[in-house]
């Protein structure tokens, strides 16, 4: 304790901590409201008990917080073994709010893995912690850590391992460099074997190695990282010992190219269907069926906007009740902030060419903003391309990144603007700036929560 104090002041750890607390007071109170099924939870629901009976099924992600719900609720004692696949739907006895506690455990984590890699990054200590907050108070994050839903556990195992993996550069000792890049590896190997989306994490890191010059921590990650997701498979395939045809639990996948495909008993088996099991998988995205049964959404262009909300549950076939919604106001201000702050790097860049300043190099806060522009670009612009509905959680990933990228981005702004306008009126500008997102995050509480739970929560 006296070296955590050392390290990080009592000041700068009490505030941590309380922003820590404040995020699981958001997220734990009245967890197990709605006694019913909220967006997609069916599904996974229904993909844990096939785990646990040992009936082998198919998806279009992989495996792993599959297994990992399965393995949650692995000592509970319920009867429901299937749940209607439908949205608002009753989850009988199935043990949801073990499930979704997990879930806010890793909501939580997040918080403290941003606030890591903030200071990681070179972030000042107040706002550090604010790259924090603004993770523990958006509604949209809230939401997400309250549902039996993968996504928040992919986060938080994203940035988790670049966490982690910021640790092992700025590590000088080898040992303890490889053992902390191995753990980042791992990390990012588990949420790539979630959802193939976490990729653009693992670019992140890449990035990261490379700025640091250590590409033995980069070798070895690229060596980890796929035996972690190989092994995520294998494990899944022998959670079925017994093999034998897949029992669909969604008719909208069983397509041409995955019916053929049949569970095997043995290690060798396995390695042998991992290609035809992922060939599946991507012919089902693609897939006419398929795409028919996904729900139209607004596309990527509209995310940093926060235009598209997405009803998570109604308590009446015409009232939404809780609402996937991120604060509008601090979505579109981080994004406006990065937009700002690369014009003013570009213009400073072009300012300088020809004289001495150009021939400096860039100092290291600079590249640590430049390399969050970098993973918000590679976490973000894909989606722009892809053709086929995405939806609005896809965005999370590159939010937290401008989360991470806003401390940076207002440090720079507010140096400019104080010789520009003075000190005084630029607190004033920021401070006035700063407002709104509170009052939004108080107007979105309802949604957030819904109607019965919100008097419970408060």
């Amino acid at each position: 304790m006296k070296q955590l104090l050392a390290r990080f002041g009592k000041t700068e750890l009490a505030a941590i901590l309380l922003v820590v607390a404040a995020a699981a007071l958001l997220r734990f109170p009245g967890i197990a409201e709605p006694r019913v099924a909220i967006f997609d939870e069916p599904i996974y629901a229904n993909f844990a008990v096939q785990t646990l009976d040992g009936v082998p099924y198919f998806d279009i992600h992989p495996p792993f917080v599959k297994m990992l719900f399965a393995r949650v609720i692995a000592g509970e004692t319920f009867d429901t073994r299937f749940i209607t696949m439908e949205p608002f739907t009753p989850l009988g006895d199935f043990p949801y709010v073990r499930v979704r506690t997990m879930v806010a455990l890793f909501g939580i984590a997040l918080v403290g893995a941003t606030y890591a890699i903030a200071r990681g990054l070179g972030a000042p200590k107040g706002f550090a912690i604010a790259s924090a907050a603004l993770v523990a108070f958006d509604n949209g994050l809230v939401v997400y850590s309250r549902a039996m839903l993968p996504d928040t556990i992919i986060l938080t195992l994203e940035f988790s391992a670049l966490a982690v993996g910021i640790a092992a550069a700025r590590s000088q000792h080898a040992w303890r460099a490889y053992l902390l890049a191995g753990t980042s590896a791992i990390l990012i190997g588990l949420a790539i074997a979630s959802k193939w989306t976490a990729l653009g994490l693992l670019g992140a890191m890449g990035l990261f190695y490379i700025w640091k010059r250590r590409f033995a921590l980069l070798a070895m990650t690229l060596i980890v990282v796929p035996l972690v997701y190989v092994g995520v498979f294998l494990a899944f395939f022998a959670s079925f010992p017994s093999g034998g045809p897949m029992q669909q639990i969604l008719p909208h996948v069983d397509a041409p190219g995955v019916r053929t495909i049949v569970f095997p008993t043995s290690l060798s088996g396995a390695l042998a269907i991992l290609p035809e099991f992922h060939a599946g998988m991507s012919a089902v995205n693609a897939d006419p069926n398929f795409l028919a049964h996904t729900l139209e959404a607004p596309g990527a262009a509209s995310w940093p906007f926060a235009r598209n909300p997405m009803i998570f549950w109604k308590d009446d076939p015409t009232h939404a009740s809780i609402v996937f919604w991120g604060n509008p106001y601090a979505w579109i201000a981080v994004f406006a902030l990065a937009l700002a702050l690369l014009l003013a790097l570009t213009a400073r860049q072009l300012a300088a060419l020809g004289t001495r300043a150009a021939h400096e190099g860039i100092d290291e806060r600079t590249k640590a903003v430049l390399f969050l522009i970098a993973c918000f670009v590679g976490n973000y612009v894909p989606f722009l391309l892809i053709n086929r509905p995405m939806y609005p959680y896809h965005y999370l990933p590159a939010l937290v990144f401008l989360y991470l990228l806003a401390p940076f981005a207002v440090t720079k702004l507010r140096e400019v603007s104080e010789r520009e306008i003075g000190p005084i009126f630029t607190r004033r500008v920021f401070l006035t700036l700063l407002v709104p997102i509170s009052f939004i995050f108080l107007m979105l509480l309802p949604q957030t929560y819904g109607p019965m739970m919100f008097s419970s929560v408060l």
